[in-house]
């Protein structure tokens, strides 16, 4: 056989090169597509590109501050009177604010006399007056605020029950939205979900500012509440869906900072205007200045390559890379990366859709049934199931009602409170995060929740010259329950196994809710009350959540559970705080009555280890 040409020995060496750098080319993109986004977002790392996904949270926390603490300054009730008329039948005593509704049976009545109690004048009954309640209006106590919702359409004495409503329908509107915002960020995006909220926000506000109908008013503080888990919760996944895997943890927490901040400023702007209107369209104005401002914020990566327009994503991960100088896969390995996350995506839709095809009513039933089953497949999910909604109940209720209680507790001055309030839960947030890490999350939500509960009960028992007392235990027990709350948002997740995770969080969120909008009746019919304060309804709940933390599993620096069954494995790992803390008790017990052995035989040496491991 001839030998070949110098030519075709050339050409094949040049083929035999490309099919190696050929073959290397795939191997290395296969490794960029294998990573995953996360590895892609690690490589971009945190810094200026997520500025404007950080700004965007602090603009939704100045709106939602406004709209959760602004009753109390917009809707509390002030001290009133009768006003005077021609009636025939004298009013009593109206020469101060006795807060006593109606004509009087009796004049010599004890609970109208000049030396009352201003709390007994307060819970003077409209079942104990004669020819209904004041017959020639109200006049109300405008020192402290001009004008409230309360004042202007006269939510006193029969019509008392409404004023908790200004407040509660916030919280119902919220509770559907929380409903609502996954659906609409899932489908339409994060950043669409948070224009809408923007929009409808502004005019929920401006109607709320301007309307002369209590109803009207109602029920744009339903809509407001909607609109205002529209923007929280895509802003939050905004910023936790782009951010590299070892910030997330600490971002989720430190993002609740700016409401705290929010709300100090909140009580600022409320004791420049105490004219319940005027403040709604003041305080409001962030949404309009965040309205344009979400047309500057790119959309979520992980949205985008999810749901078709991977192309998108990659420009925006490239972009993401040139402003921190960063080094991430090729172009062609993110556009790989995307359609393999929609197909993903496209499989796991399609699958749902022919289930449903075939019954939807039936097979919706069968879906609802199988979940219900995984919720309560095993002791530990069961466990898990009935506890954590119970906790967020609690937990939600006595954070509400402590904040709102500003007029009950310091009615001469509830911007101070609200200010000082809302100041104790930075250094929460910060002292949580470290304490957590360290000792886990079960220790710390039961230490806040016990000192929260501790303190709000000893508020009623504190004499009343006492006053620094009082505020230092209304302060130290919101410092302690808005850290465990912190740590109880971390931990939330992480007791779910991924196969019901969002179902578990949306259960406990709308069951929060809840407590949120029993917190305004709670702080209106029993903010005064002789016989059981307000305060001890919280220090009870308190107490009540820190029963029920330690039958919880521990999660802090433990892997993720996927199916319930590594929720039952968690489980059998680990004991109860309940148990652990028994059992510590009764071994140091036993060491302390024990006493030493001059001359132990050889079965207690080898019994010895067998009784340290059991302590």
């Amino acid at each position: 056989m001839p030998p070949l040409p110098k030519e075709t020995d050339k050409e094949s060496a040049m083929v035999e090169e490309e099919l190696v750098r050929s073959t290397a080319s795939t191997l290395e993109l296969g490794k960029e597509v294998e990573a995953g986004l996360d590895s892609v977002f690690a490589s971009i790392g945190f810094g200026v590109w997520h500025l404007a996904g950080i700004g965007t949270n602090v603009m939704v926390c100045l709106i939602v501050a406004m709209c959760t603490a602004g009753s109390a300054f917009m809707s509390p009730t002030l001290p009133f009177r009768c006003a005077p008329g021609n009636a025939s039948v004298s009013v009593g005593n109206v020469s101060t604010f006795n807060n006593v509704c109606g004509v009087l049976k009796d004049q010599e009545d004890f609970r109208t006399s000049p030396n009352a109690s201003a709390r007994d004048q307060g819970n003077y009954r409209n079942d104990d007056v004669g020819g209904g309640t004041c017959p020639h209006g109200f006049e109300y106590d405008t020192s402290v605020f001009t004008s409230t919702v309360s004042t202007e359409w006269d939510l006193v004495c029969d019509r008392r029950a409404v004023q908790p409503l200004f407040q509660s329908l916030l919280s119902a509107g919220s509770m559907i939205g929380c409903v609502m915002a996954g659906a609409v960020a899932d489908k339409f995006g994060r950043r669409t979900s948070l224009r809408a909220g923007a929009f409808l926000n502004v005019i929920a506000a401006v109607v709320i500012g301007v309307t002369p109908y209590l109803s009207l008013l109602l029920a744009a503080r339903f809509f407001l509440g909607l609109t205002c888990s529209l923007m929280v919760f895509p802003a939050l996944y905004l910023v936790l869906e782009s951010a590299p895997p070892r910030y997330r943890a600490i971002l989720g927490m430190v993002l609740g900072v700016p409401y705290s901040l929010s709300v100090l400023g909140l009580s600022g702007v409320a004791y420049l205007i105490r004219d319940w209107r005027t403040l709604q369209l003041v305080a409001s104005a962030p949404a309009l200045l965040f309205l344009p401002s979400v047309w500057f914020v790119d959309e979520s990566p992980r949205w985008l390559m999810q749901n078709d327009r991977g192309e998108e994503a990659v420009r925006v991960l490239q972009k993401a890379a040139r402003l921190h100088k960063a080094e991430i896969p090729s172009t062609k390995a993110l556009q790989v990366l995307a359609e393999e996350m929609m197909e993903a995506t496209k499989s796991g839709k399609e699958k749902t859709m022919n289930r449903r095809k075939r019954n939807p009513v039936v097979q919706l039933a069968k879906d609802f049934v199988e979940v219900l089953i995984q919720f309560f497949a095993t002791p530990a999910m069961r466990l898990i199931t009935l506890v954590m909604p119970c906790v967020w109940f609690l937990q939600q209720l006595t954070y509400l009602g402590v904040m709102i209680n500003a007029n009950n507790f310091s009615s001469a001055n509830p911007f101070v409170y609200v200010a000082l309030i809302s100041s104790m839960e930075v250094p929460s947030v910060l002292t949580a995060t470290k304490l957590t890490d360290r000792f886990g999350r079960r220790p710390v939500m039961t230490l806040g929740f016990l000192i929260s509960g501790c303190c709000n009960l000893a508020v009623p028992f504190i004499p009343a010259d006492l006053r620094w007392l009082q505020w230092t235990a209304v302060l130290s027990g919101f410092l302690s329950i808005a850290g465990a709350i912190q740590v109880n948002y971390l931990y939330l997740p992480e007791v779910f196994p991924t196969i019901i995770r969002a179902r578990g969080v949306s259960i406990c969120s709308l069951i929060g809710h809840i407590g949120y909008g029993c917190a305004p009746f709670i702080v209106e019919f029993l903010g005064q009350s002789p016989t059981l304060p307000a305060s001890v309804v919280f220090g009870v709940c308190g107490l009540g959540i820190c029963v029920l933390v330690p039958f919880l599993p521990e999660t802090n620096k433990l892997k993720m559970c996927d199916v319930v069954q590594d929720v039952e494995d968690r489980s059998r790992n680990q004991e109860t705080l309940w148990v652990s803390w028994l059992r510590s008790l009764s071994c140091s017990r036993s060491s302390k009555g024990s006493h030493p052995v001059n001359h132990p035989d050889k079965e207690d040496e080898k019994l010895a280890p067998m009784k340290e491991m059991s302590c």
